[in-house]
């Protein structure tokens, strides 16, 4: 029997079905509905531009889609994200690149954590965990269950 048949059957609505079912561990196949023919065709050109190696803003400018709908096609699609390529404007600021070296210093060289560089510096936490993050230092190691 299908969920909507029990669901019929029973009087209780279909959505208590699938969370019972879902509860006990039993493997049911949910009724998917057809996707419109403007998704169809969003989903193509999403998928054709992606291909191409165009990120999610190209895409959007290119087809006159929102982002946030590109994005959530590519994640329906299970596309990965691909991020836009540095420009470098952001490192054209002397001062920015000398922080940048400092706190590279300070965590490879010295060992320091991030609120040792913090207080060192006198910049704010979150100023030196973006510098490391702009770095590509991981923070964390990685978790025993992602892996």
């Amino acid at each position: 029997m299908t969920p909507s048949e029990i669901a019929e059957s029973t009087g209780k609505p279909v959505g208590t079905i699938y969370h019972v079912l879902r509860r006990l561990g039993l493997p049911y196949i949910r009724k998917l509905k057809q996707k419109s023919p403007q998704t169809q065709e969003l989903e193509a050109l999403v998928r054709k531009y992606s291909e191409q190696g165009l990120n999610a803003p190209e895409i959007a400018r290119k087809i006159g889609k929102n982002r946030k709908s590109v994005y959530s096609v590519l994640r329906r699609l299970g596309i990965p994200f691909k991020r836009a390529k540095d420009t470098g404007r952001r490192m054209r600021n002397p001062k920015t690149l000398a922080f940048e070296a400092e706190v590279k210093w300070y965590y490879f060289s010295l060992g320091m954590s991030s609120k040792d560089i913090a207080n060192i510096t006198g910049r704010d936490m979150k100023t030196v965990y973006a510098a490391l993050h702009r770095l590509g230092i991981p923070l964390r190691k990685q978790s025993r269950r992602s892996g």
